[in-house]
């Protein structure tokens, strides 16, 4: 009997197909079957910026397992708030993925630290938003009534470029960040959900890293830049630095607290100079630098605070507040 000349090719691709799938499932089984996408965004309404989708989503970062829950009012939930009826003190977190707690789990987070330490008198509210800059910081800011002590966190690292326009330079594909224009941007979701999707963006990281740029004020090759921006970064600042109980700080650089991080950065740098810095009524990179733990303030290979640097971050601020 005859093989029909289609066979071969059906067969292959069969066979392509058994492999595709036990690999999927060999790579579930590894990551226990988790979610391994950030999948708590919803896409920007007409004329709006992005927001966080409210629910409760668990997925693995960088090989931990985090909780993400956002309330609905669009927040990331502060965990242990007091329920009772009696007045309390409203505490604003502003600012973007540091104050949100990229890679961190709710109870890791700026705000779910400072609530701990403030005690059941405050209600910490976490109104970071990762993607953000300076421009709606100052707009959250205007909103915020006088009573509220206001906490405006700028990130060293890309603040002064998240200063250019009020635009993101992110977008929202299956509930995820992504780059306008970039491969994740018109994806189907049922292949970003994959866990070979998310190896393969594992790999590709790993053969050809993305390094971020230095921030405009630490950068040989922005100094005109970085001066226009700093006066707009002062400008925008306005709201934040004339409210009655406004407290500003700044997440620095992690290379300011430990050098050997300005690997991770293109143009590579000798050493730290900054010509300039960001408004801070506390100097975090002053308290982090001499900090017994110096090394382990930032996650691994990532410029966003760990849980340790979130604990130290809290308890300066839960200082400054209790006086």
């Amino acid at each position: 009997m005859t093989q029909s000349p289609l066979m071969k090719p059906v067969k292959f691709l069969a066979l392509c197909l058994a492999v595709i799938g036990l690999l999927e499932l060999f790579l579930n089984a590894r990551a226990g079957f988790s979610n391994q996408l950030p999948n708590f965004f919803a896409p920007a309404d007409e004329g709006q910026i992005y927001s966080l989708k409210p629910g409760k989503v668990q997925y693995r970062h960088r090989g931990r397992l985090i909780t993400v829950t956002v309330d609905d009012n669009g927040n990331r939930v502060t965990p242990d708030q007091t329920n009772g009826t009696a007045p309390r003190q409203r505490v604003a977190l502003i600012g973007d993925s540091q104050i949100f707690g990229w890679g961190l789990d709710d109870s890791e987070t700026i705000a779910a630290k400072l609530q701990g330490l403030l005690g059941g008198g405050y209600d910490v509210v976490n109104l970071g938003l990762p993607g953000t800059g300076p421009w709606r910081y100052s707009a959250l800011a205007a909103q915020e009534r006088p009573d509220t002590i206001l906490i405006t966190a700028y990130t060293e690292v890309n603040d002064g470029q998240d200063s250019y326009t009020q635009d993101s330079y992110a977008s929202v594909n299956c509930s995820t960040l992504v780059v306008p224009g970039g491969p994740a941007d018109g994806l189907p979701c049922w292949l970003m959900e994959t866990a070979l999707f998310s190896f393969i963006v594992d790999i590709k990281n790993t053969v050809a890293p993305y390094y971020l740029a230095p921030p405009l004020n630490c950068n040989p090759l922005t100094k005109s830049a970085g001066a226009i921006i700093r006066a707009r970064i002062d400008n925008l600042g306005l709201h934040s630095g004339n409210h009655p109980k406004g407290i500003t700080i700044t997440i620095p650089w992690d290379a300011r607290v430990d050098q050997s991080r300005l690997a991770n950065y293109r143009p590579l740098l000798n050493r730290v100079t900054c010509n300039w810095d960001f408004p801070s009524d506390i100097d975090l990179a002053s308290a982090m630098a001499s900090a017994e733990n110096q090394t382990a303030l930032f996650q691994t290979d990532d410029q966003h605070l760990s849980p340790a640097g979130a604990d130290l971050v809290a308890m300066l601020l839960a200082e400054r507040i209790l006086g």
